[in-house]
Parts: structure tokens; sequence; C-alpha cells
């Protein structure tokens, strides 16, 4: 059983949900900027024994066009109070019910291109309420009219409607998810349908309006208004079951590379010393030839032939011994350059293999990331209910890391390389895979992101009025939302900052159901410091409870 009470003030209204702790006092802060009043003021009350009394001492309180003597607040009572500052008027409704949450029916928009709203019989959209015994609802209160491919909401009473809790005096265009509230009663615009709270004084004409028992609205288009509301098969509902997740894994295996072939140390032997062998023995035969040519001459004998044959000999020995020597040198050292290509060749070509395989595991795990931790602008614009929707469960190792933004992080397969050693000679291919290490050594603009189980105490800061700080926990809820369910994580928002900035950054929180208790009586949702109290108090009894638990299973005794 929960207590609503319903605000209202010339220009807007809000619904402020009681706490459901039992002998406390709660105040409701009535922000200036909000509720367009000259001042802020703040509302008290107090539960005694599960029912509730107003405490204001300070304002003017009249219950039914009565003064208010601090009697229990009943279902369906209206109030008047009078500030004592300004005498600015304020109007309560009190609702008691099981539940927040109401029941709506669903209306189809036929071609129909006008709907009415208001008291007398003749209405489309019949409704009746009364405020201190006085009909607040006029005989012809407000209008519903299709204009081209729109629909507009034109205020004809005096008493005003709401379109999402602010008034209109005119009339306003609607968008769908609209919701239109005529004192009590309450219109969800879905551009080719409609859905209409059950309040108890409203009356409606089937005639224009067909109610839906089973309804699937394909579009939110409202050009599609006809055509929709067609007698097609309607189909059967459809229960969501959230799909088992599939985690692919990470490259992690490692990678060794292995040193190159030792390369051959060429040692070059000098020309003279190649060639000296040879002219070593040449040079004794020429001395021996050219003596015994001189020393026929001196003594008058005739030189025969055979003298110059030996210093010919001589010197065509020497010198193809020279030629000899110098060619083995040049083929060695082609050999040994031959030799030196067919080695980096080879090594070159495993180490291309070797960065294949590294790069194949580079951008399989960069793709891994990025598919396992999408950014939230990629989230909100999920269209139809995706396989990944909640699919994150405590089990999981990352069941509560989320994604911030994207940057480097270490590559996750560890790339083996040999140490270096001491050499007499420079070698390039040697820092070869060192070079491939530190090139794939890190992952570049990957999502990286906060482990919120693991990190349990988080303070975001940073620009101006803190907007960049809200950006990043926007981000953050938009993936808590979509990736883990409801069941399983809950999302409080505590702002002590009393100002509509506040209100309209974070009041689309109140569509999830992260943000509700369990019982769907509760939401763990404050926009000012009153309302942080209730929170707070909520949060303090689940915790409390969650510590007696964990006290009683340590003192629990488990048998085998």
């Amino acid at each position: 059983m929960g207590t609503t009470l319903t605000i209202y003030t010339q220009r807007t209204y809000k619904e402020h949900m009681l706490s459901a702790g039992k002998n406390q006092e709660e105040r409701i802060f009535l922000d200036s900027n909000v509720f367009n009043l000259k001042n802020s003021y703040i509302l008290k009350l107090e539960n005694i024994d599960n029912e509730w009394y107003f405490i204001d001492e300070n304002n003017e309180i009249l219950a039914e066009g009565k003064k208010y003597c601090k009697e229990p607040l009943q279902d369906g009572q209206n109030f008047l109070i009078t500030t004592q500052k300004n005498k600015e008027v304020i109007a309560v409704t009190v609702n008691i019910r099981d539940s927040f949450f109401g029941v709506y029916d669903k209306y189809v928009l036929t071609g129909n291109d006008l709907l009415r709203i208001g008291s007398k019989p003749d209405n489309d959209i019949q409704v009746t309420h009364l405020f201190n015994g006085r009909a607040i609802v006029s005989g012809y209160h407000a209008e519903l009219i299709r204009q081209g491919t729109s629909w507009i909401l034109k205020q004809k009473g005096p008493n005003g409607s709401f379109v999402n809790e602010i008034r209109v005096d005119n009339e306003k265009v609607l968008e769908f998810g609209d919701v239109i509230a005529v004192w009590g009663l309450k219109i969800v615009f879905l551009g080719n349908a409609i859905a209409i709270n059950r309040y108890d004084n409203l009356s409606i004409n089937n005639k224009y309006l067909i109610k839906l028992d089973k309804a699937e609205l394909y579009s939110n288009d409202s050009q599609k208004g006809d055509e929709s509301s067609k007698k097609d098969e309607v189909p059967e509902k459809q229960f969501f079951h959230r799909s088992p997740r599939s985690i692919e894994k990470l490259n992690t295996e490692p990678v060794e590379i292995e040193m190159p072939p030792q390369a051959k140390e060429e040692n070059e032997t000098p020309l003279f010393n190649l060639v000296g062998p040879s002219f070593t023995m040449m040079l004794p035969m020429l001395l021996g030839s050219g003596m015994a040519i001189l020393s026929s001459r001196s003594s008058g004998a005739a030189g025969g032939s055979f003298m110059f044959t030996g210093i010919i000999t001589a010197a065509s020995s020497g010198i193809l011994a020279a030629f000899w020597a110098i060619n083995n040198m040049r083929f060695a050292k082609k050999r040994a350059k031959e030799e030196e290509t067919k080695r980096f060749d080879a090594y070159s070509g495993y180490l291309m293999k070797c960065t294949d395989e590294i790069k194949d595991k580079y951008m399989s795990n960069t793709r891994i990331l990025k598919d396992r931790y999408p950014d939230s602008d990629a989230i909100i614009r999920w269209n139809d209910v995706p396989e990944t929707l909640w699919q994150r469960n405590p089990k999981h190792f990352d069941f509560l890391y989320h994604r911030l933004g994207v940057g480097n992080i270490p590559f996750q397969v560890e790339i083996g390389i040999p140490k270096e050693r001491f050499t007499m000679s420079i070698d390039t291919l040697a820092d070869k895979p060192k070079f491939i290490k530190d090139s794939y050594s890190t992952l570049i603009d990957v999502p990286v992101g906060a482990d919120l189980l693991a990190d349990n105490l988080i303070g975001i800061v940073g620009g101006d009025r803190k907007r960049g700080a809200f950006q990043v926990i926007q981000n953050l809820i938009a993936q808590l939302t979509m990736l883990n369910s409801y069941t399983e994580v809950k999302i409080a928002l505590i702002s002590a900052g009393e100002n509509s900035d506040g209100r309209e950054t974070w009041d689309y929180l109140s569509w999830f159901p992260h943000v509700w208790s369990p019982d769907k009586k509760f939401r763990y949702i404050s926009l000012s410091r009153e309302e942080a109290s209730d929170v707070c108090y909520e949060l303090t009894q689940i915790l409390r409870q969650r510590s007696e638990g964990s006290s009683e299973r340590e003192n629990r005794t488990f048998l085998p």
C-alpha cells in the first residue's frame, strides 16, 4: 500500500510517492523553478502507525474547504495550501493505492480527426473530477485534433491540461510518449494510438475509440494511423527471455620469435699476403736465371736460350699463382655475400610469418573488445530488442565492467624475443624481433572502462557545471540499463542540487525499471535534499537486511 501526493500549481504538477517507512517524518521540496513559484517551499509530513499527516505550521492548509486539524490523509482527499510568505496557492490530491503503477487501456485512433475531452456526455472521452466539491473539468475541456501528420492538444476549459507535467494554455503539438494529464485522467500519446488510465469517473465513446486487448504498435509514426487501425490479425503477446551470453575469448597464447642464424664472420686477407707466396717462389728463379746469363756472358760463352726459358717460366708461374689467388679471394667474397643474402631472405620470411600471426591476434582482440563493450551511442540506437539485452549476469567476469571511452591498453599476447647477446660484429637482423614486439605491444583505440564491482567507489569530475561528469554518468547508465538486468542491478540517484537543470537532466531515469524497488512501490531517485533522505532511508534498509543476512550465513553450519 502506497500513498502518492499529486501537487498542482498554476504552471505545473508533480506526483510524489511517500516513503514506505513507518513512524518517520518526510519533507517534500517544492522548487520555485520547477513549480513556477516566487519562492521554494517545503511540505512537511509525518507518519504515525502507517498513517500520514501534514505537520506544516507555517502555511495555511484547507482540507476539502475546511481548516486542516491534523487528521490522517484519506484516499481522494483534496487540500489547498496557502503559503504564508507570498500567499501562493498549492493544490494537493491524495491517492492511496497498492502500486505506484496504474493500469492503462490502449485505443486505436481511427479516421476521426477530432477527439473531445470533457465532462459532458457527448464527449469522446468523458471525465469528471471534483476538487473541494467543485467540478474542475469543464464541459468541453480539451480536444485532440489531427492536423496533417500531427496531433495537437487544444485547451478549451479554464482550468487547464498538462503535457509532461507542464500546463498547456492554448495548444501543443504532441510527440510520441507525451503524457496528457487532465486532473486525474492520464492519456499517453502513442502516435497511432493512445493509452488511457483506468479512472473511476471515466467513460469512453467506443464508436471512435476502439479498445485493444492485445495490440502491437509497430511504429510511432502518426502517418500510419489509418493503416494500423485496420482489422489485421493481432499477434499473440510476446515475452522477453534474455539469451545466454556467448563470450568470445581473447587471444592470449604467446608467440615466440627465434633469433636469426649466426652470420659468418669474414676474415679478409690483404692482397699482398695472397700474392706474396707466389712472388716468393718466382723471385729466386728469376735471380738464378739472371745470374746464369750474366755469368755466361762475362766468360765469353754463348748463353743458351734455355736460360731465357727459365726466366719466362718463373715469371709466368708467379703471375698465374697471383691470378688464382686474386680469383679465389673474389669467389670467397661472392659466396659469403650469397650466403648472407640467403640468410637475410630466409629469416625475413620467418619474421613475416610471425608478424602475420601476431597481427591476426592483434586485430582479432581489437574486434572482440569493440564487440564486447559497445559505446553508448550504439546502444541507445538499438531499434529492435537485441540478443545482447540484459545478457550479463553476476557469474560473468565483467558483470559490472562498463566502457568509459577508447584508449590504449597492453596487448594480451606475450611476444617473446631472443635475449640480447654480446657479439663482435653488427647484425642488423638481430634488432628485428624487438622492433616487431614494440610495434604490437599496445592495442590502440580500444574500449577502456571501469569495473564498478571491483572499484566500488568512483569519483567523476570535469566540465562546466559538471556537465562533462554528467555525460560520463549518462554513458554508464545507458550501458547499465541495457546490458544488466534490473533484477540484478539497481540504480539510485541522489542529488542535492535543487534546480530545474537537474530535473531536466535526470527525469528520464524514471522510465527505467532499474530505479524501482523490487515491490515497485519506491523509486530510488531524489533531486532535492528532502527526497534524498527518503532514498537514503530505503538504501539503508536494504544494506541492513543484507548485513543481517550475511551474518546469518556466516554463523550457519553446513552439513556435508
